[in-house]
């Protein structure tokens, strides 16, 4: 125990434990697992939030399981045999259609901002594969089908899908 002054201004006795008790703030920071967002709330004032994800189109970056941040990089090899439609995580296509030629979907360009897809034809067949959006090359000539036996890789600018090799 020790004398103190009290908020009248006498003199009492008091222990440890009960001024701690009585000058002790309440502060909390608490994560939402689903969201990744964080809030504080001070002892006094309001409480304040902080995104660890953004919500805006495009981004990669996404809320894991534990509340945490983590990059989701585009880069799932898939085989199909048929018509496809490109997943966010896929990075590259094996077309084998050598029962007859197919459709490949490709995300929105505008939705894909800087994301490369890799386009591999793997059958001899010399069946059609068909894009759901224009291609531009170099030269400025646009195409939505193909047939060779390789590798197309495109990219999108936020606009339209390019050939890059």
């Amino acid at each position: 125990s020790m004398l103190i002054t009290n908020e009248d201004g006498d003199l009492e006795w008091a222990t440890i434990e009960e001024i701690v008790q009585a000058n002790e703030t309440l502060t909390s920071m608490l994560q939402d697992d689903d969201t990744g967002i964080i809030t504080y709330t001070p002892e006094s004032g309001p409480a304040t939030t902080a995104n660890v994800v953004s919500g805006d189109d495009g981004n990669r970056i996404t809320v894991g399981d534990d509340g945490g941040a983590y990059y989701a990089l585009a880069n799932k090899v898939v085989t199909v045999t048929a018509t496809h439609v490109v997943e966010d995580d896929e990075g590259t296509v094996l077309i084998n259609t050598p029962a007859g030629g197919s459709t490949i979907t490709l995300p929105a360009a505008a939705d894909s901002e800087n994301r490369i897809i890799e386009l591999r034809n793997m059958d001899t067949t010399g069946n059609i594969i068909t894009l759901s959006a224009n291609v531009t090359m170099a030269n400025g000539i646009t195409f939505t089908q193909f047939n060779i036996q390789g590798t197309i890789r495109i990219q999108s600018d936020g606009t339209n899908w390019y050939k890059i090799n």
